[in-house]
């Protein structure tokens, strides 16, 4: 059965605080439901993810211990493209299934019941398409600007007091327009100035939830990277050791033990990444509601006002 009483509808918040508490609480209280459905497509990706993780650690590894080698492309693909191309499909779907289930919240103003089908590895994916649009979109105009950056700076460094500020406001922006692309179903041009308005008159408010998210959920992720972090440290001195004339070796258990790791690590930050997008798109909806109710305040004073209406 759905709880529909604990939690408010996408247009009913107000506060960026409550906007960004009921984010968390919105995924957390579904979490049994939640993991049921979608766990066999989080393991694939973090499996993707470790195997990317391992490539690069072994990767950097060689070329710490060898440094005067030349670089080897067919090695370099092996290693770093096609785990990357993987793991960039992967994230993009994750995402996109993220964006899904939240966009039931905002269709039914509570989290529905979600399941899989037997032989289904997660719940249907219905925003993949509009996610890849913006994602390329927000990938064009990043080009645009670092290109546009590069230019200005070659002509005076003073130009990046303006460009870093601006910078962050286009990321912010960028983010929005994924939001209201993905989520409210708008057009691309659409959400683009619907999100520029939300953007520049809520920017307080993305800067909380972003200052807010770095601080906890960075110490959670920190401690979530713990169990690869220290599996990467070992290894990489193992093999500094050997390249040094140590005789010892690490035992062979220990690479399966290092890929399970960093799966974990992988899995739990997947997890962060969820409660962050649902965060960050709770404020979206506050914020948007708060802006159309000043606006709907302004147009009911205009009619009061207008001589004969008294």
């Amino acid at each position: 059965m759905n709880n529909t009483a604990e939690t408010k509808g996408f247009y009913e918040y107000r506060t960026t605080l409550r906007a960004m508490s009921d984010g968390v609480s919105l995924l957390t209280k579904n979490a049994t439901m939640l993991l049921k459905a979608t766990w066999p497509f989080l393991l694939i990706v973090s499996l993707i993810g470790a195997w990317f993780c391992l490539s690069v650690t072994g990767f950097a590894s060689s070329l710490l211990i060898d440094s005067s080698s030349e670089l080897d492309w067919g090695v370099l693909v092996m290693r770093f493209v096609i785990p990357g191309v993987f793991l960039a499909a992967g994230m993009l779907a994750f995402y996109a299934m993220v964006y899904t289930l939240f966009s039931k919240y905002i269709e039914k103003g509570f989290m529905p019941s979600i399941t899989r089908k037997r032989f289904q590895i997660g719940p249907k994916i219905t925003k993949l398409p509009r996610l890849l649009i913006g994602v390329l979109w927000a990938f064009f105009v990043i080009g645009v600007y670092l290109a546009l950056a590069v230019v200005l700076v070659s002509l005076s460094e003073w130009t990046l007091v303006l460009l870093i500020p601006c910078y962050v406001v286009l990321v912010f922006w960028l983010f929005n327009q994924i939001t209201g692309y993905v989520l409210i179903s708008d057009t691309l041009m659409g959400s683009i100035r619907h999100s520029w308005g939300i953007t520049v008159k809520g920017l307080g408010s993305f800067i909380t939830v972003s200052v807010v998210l770095a601080l906890i959920l960075g110490v959670v992720g920190i401690i979530c990277l713990l169990p690869s972090l220290c599996s990467n440290i070992i290894y990489v001195k193992a093999q500094m050791s050997l390249a040094e004339g140590d005789g010892g070796d690490l035992p062979n258990y220990f690479m399966p033990v290092y890929y399970l790791a960093v799966t974990v690590s992988v899995f739990l930050m997947l997890l962060l990444e969820a409660i962050g997008v649902s965060c960050w798109s709770m404020v979206y909806g506050a914020v948007d509601t708060r802006l159309k109710l000043k606006k709907a305040e302004k147009s009911q004073k205009s009619i009061v006002e207008v001589p004969g209406n008294s």
